[in-house]
């Protein structure tokens, strides 16, 4: 639905394998992985004992402020949301890749949730409307890294920050399984940069699989609140994209109007 939307983009100069050529995007998505680590910490914390903040903290600061208007106010002005891997470059690679990940993974959400006896529609459902985790992981720090330090030490750097604010909110082991997990996806993510290689398809079911190993579950009260928090996401994409292509557009105009060195 965001992709529909894209006019056709000019993606920024990559480095190769390895590089160095931070700025101060850079600087600013690795700021925003503390402030993750926190949500998530305060969402293990305060479930219990204050749910409603923990709630709070975790749909509003986690997924929409830290994970969706930041990275799109930061990259509206410079390439808009291709930055972020909405794109329609490789869009068939993505969707048959996407389709053969999540078909591959499926049998072993439907056994854990059998055994757990976890209702698991609406469980593979819930984990479907999780944009902002690879929006944030891939689309935001991965794409940075990449821009910043090359192909290569982007992937890693962005499984490092996916198991890292995991740290204290699970089992230490687990948050070292999620950076292995992280890797994968990044390995993906590196070959085909489109946010449909994980989203909503391999992401469903892979977060299905995660969560379900880490004790979880949801139901179809979680699945509401779920697509609220989506949608939210998708108006906050979409007109922080456009209004950063009218600027752009309006920029492009602006030095076409204006008259040459040799104008009379």
């Amino acid at each position: 639905m965001i992709i529909a939307i894209l006019p056709p983009e000019k993606m920024r100069p990559q480095l190769g394998v390895i590089g160095f050529r931070p700025t101060n995007t850079t600087w600013i998505a690795v700021a925003t992985v503390p402030p993750m680590w926190a949500v998530y910490y305060a969402n293990t914390r305060w479930m219990d004992s204050h749910p409603i903040w923990a709630l709070l903290v975790y749909f509003v600061v986690g997924n929409i402020v830290l994970a969706t208007l930041i990275p799109a106010l930061v990259v509206r002005g410079d390439g808009g949301l291709a930055r972020l891997g909405f794109t329609r470059r490789r869009l068939l690679w993505a969707a048959g890749l996407s389709l053969f990940l999540g078909a591959g993974s499926a049998p072993q959400a439907f056994i854990l949730a059998a055994e757990a006896g976890v209702d698991v529609w609406p469980h593979l459902a819930y984990n479907g409307l999780i944009l902002w985790e690879p929006l944030f992981v891939y689309g935001w720090l991965q794409l940075r890294f990449r821009e910043a330090f090359g192909w290569l030490p982007a992937p890693i750097l962005s499984a490092l920050a996916f198991g890292l604010y995991h740290v204290g909110s699970v089992p230490i082991t687990t948050a070292l399984g999620f950076v292995g997990v992280g890797l994968v996806f990044g390995l993906i993510f590196t070959l085909i940069p489109n946010m449909l290689v994980l989203f909503p398809l391999t992401w469903a079911v892979s977060s299905a699989i995660g969560t379900l190993q880490s004790g979880l579950a949801f139901g179809w009260d979680v699945v509401v609140i779920g697509a609220v928090v989506l949608i939210i996401q998708v108006v906050i994409l979409v007109t922080v994209g456009q209004a950063g292509q009218h600027r752009r557009s309006g920029e492009a105009s602006s030095r076409r109007a204006r008259p040459g060195p040799d104008a009379a």
